[in-house]
C-alpha cells in the first residue's frame, strides 16, 4: 500500500544553510564520437506515427526489434550539463567527481529535484545534498534530451553512441581542458535507469572510464511484456507544444496515471507525480531499439560496483524476477571483474528514487559508499 506524506511534513538532511553553501552552474561540452550504432533497415518508418507505434509496441512486448547489423556512427554533440559543487572552493583532490546520466523521459534535472526550489529545499536533489557534503557532481543531457543537441532519433540517438559520450566526458574530466577548467583525479559514474544501463556499456567499451560505477533504479533483469507498456507512449511532438518540431522518434508518456504507476511507489508526496509528468523529457527509438547493448558484460572493468534499487521498484525489482536482493545481488554477472560488486535495496522506495521520501537515505547510502571505496 502507498504511503503519502506531505513535502512540508519530511525531515530532511540537508538544512537550508547547506544548501546556501553549494554553487551550481550550466556548462556546455563540445563532444565528437563514433560508436557501432544499430541498424533497424527497415523496420522502422521515421514519418508514420503507426509504424513507430508497432516498433515501440514490439519492442516493449518481447525485447526484441528488427535488428539488421550495426553501423559505426559518428556525430558532434553540445552536451548541456549542470555542475554543482561546494560553494567557493575547488573541490578536494581526495573526493571524486560524480557524472550523472539519467534515464529515459527525463533529462539532467531529475538530479536537482525537477529544477524546483520548493522540492530543493526538502532534500530532494541529489546534486545539492552531494554538494553540501563536499562533493562535486556534473550532470549531462544525454544526447536528444534536455538543452543537448536533438539529432536522428533513430540512427543517432541510441545507447551506443550515448555510452561513447559518457567515455569522452569522463575521460575530459581528468584533464584541465574542459569546459570547467578543473582536473578531477578520480570520476565517478553514477547511472540511473537507463542511464545506468548506458553505463554498463561505456564501462564494456572504455573499461578505464571511471574509478567506480553507481547504478541506481537498476538491475540486469526487466520483466517482459515491459511495465513501460503502461505509459501509453507517443510521439512527443503530439502531446506536448515544449516538443513541436521534434522528429515523430521522440516519443514520451501519454498516460498520468501510468506515469506515476510506473516510477512512484512506497512513500512519496503525492503531489510530486504530476511535477514530473507535467516536465518530463523523452527517450528515442534508438534507445529502446538498442538497450540490449548495455545488458552484455563489463568483462574489462576492474573497478569497485554500488548498485541500490527501491524494493517497490516494478522496473528492475519486479516479483515476476524473484526477490529484489537477489535480482541485484545477481546482477553481479555484468561485471565478473569487478574488485567487489555492494548492493542495497531501498525499502518502500519505488523507481525514481531521489523523488521519494527516502531520497537522502538513498544518498547517504552511496555517499558511505564513496567514502569507503574510492
Amino acid at each position: 500500500m502507498r504511503t503519502s506524506v506531505t513535502i512540508a511534513a519530511l525531515a530532511m538532511a540537508a538544512s537550508s544553510a547547506a544548501q546556501e553553501a553549494v554553487e551550481c552552474k550550466i556548462v556546455e561540452f563540445p563532444v565528437s564520437v563514433t560508436a557501432n550504432n544499430e541498424d533497424f533497415g527497415n523496420t522502422i518508418d521515421p514519418n508514420s506515427v503507426s509504424s513507430i507505434d508497432q516498433f515501440l509496441s514490439q519492442g516493449l512486448s518481447t525485447g526484441a526489434v528488427g535488428v539488421v547489423g550495426q553501423v559505426s556512427t559518428s556525430a558532434n554533440f553540445s552536451i548541456s550539463a549542470q555542475y554543482c559543487a561546494p560553494a567557493g572552493a575547488t573541490p578536494p583532490e581526495t573526493r571524486p567527481i560524480q557524472l550523472l546520466a539519467h534515464g529515459n523521459t527525463c533529462d539532467r534535472t531529475i538530479w536537482d529535484a525537477l529544477s524546483r526550489p520548493d522540492l530543493q529545499a526538502s532534500g530532494y536533489s541529489y546534486q545539492r545534498f552531494f554538494a553540501s557534503q563536499g562533493y562535486a557532481t556534473l550532470a549531462i543531457d544525454l544526447p536528444g534530451h534536455g538543452n543537448s543537441t536533438i539529432p536522428d532519433p533513430n540512427t543517432i540517438v541510441q545507447l551506443p553512441i550515448e555510452a561513447a559520450v559518457i567515455d569522452a566526458i569522463a575521460a575530459s574530466l581528468r584533464s584541465i581542458n574542459n569546459p570547467l577548467g578543473i582536473s578531477f583525479p578520480k570520476v565517478v559514474f553514477t547511472g540511473h535507469s537507463y542511464g545506468s544501463i548506458t553505463g554498463v556499456a561505456a564501462a564494456r567499451f572504455v573499461p578505464t572510464f571511471a574509478d567506480a560505477v553507481v547504478l541506481t533504479g537498476w538491475s540486469a533483469f526487466v520483466p517482459l511484456p515491459s511495465p513501460m507498456l503502461a505509459l501509453q507512449m507517443q510521439p512527443a511532438a503530439l502531446l506536448f507544444d515544449r516538443f513541436k518540431g521534434y522528429p515523430l522518434g521522440y516519443i514520451t508518456a501519454s498516460n498520468e496515471t501510468g506515469h506515476e504507476e510506473i516510477f512512484y511507489a512506497g512513500a512519496y508526496d503525492p503531489t510530486i507525480p504530476k511535477m514530473s509528468f507535467d516536465t518530463q523529457d523523452v527517450m528515442t527509438c534508438g534507445e529502446g531499439g538498442s538497450l540490449g547493448e548495455g545488458l552484455q558484460p563489463a568483462i574489462g572493468f576492474t573497478g569497485k560496483v554500488f548498485a541500490t534499487t527501491g524494493s517497490e521498484d516494478f522496473m528492475f525489482c519486479n516479483p515476476k524476477n524473484g526477490d529484489c536482493a537477489d535480482q541485484l545481488a545477481n546482477s553481479a554477472f555484468l561485471f565478473p571483474n569487478a574488485t567487489s560488486f555492494q548492493t542495497q535495496v531501498i525499502d518502500n522506495t519505488g523507481h525514481d528514487f531521489m523523488l521519494h521520501t527516502s531520497s537522502t537515505e538513498t544518498f547517504a547510502k552511496i555517499q558511505q559508499f564513496l567514502e569507503s571505496n574510492v
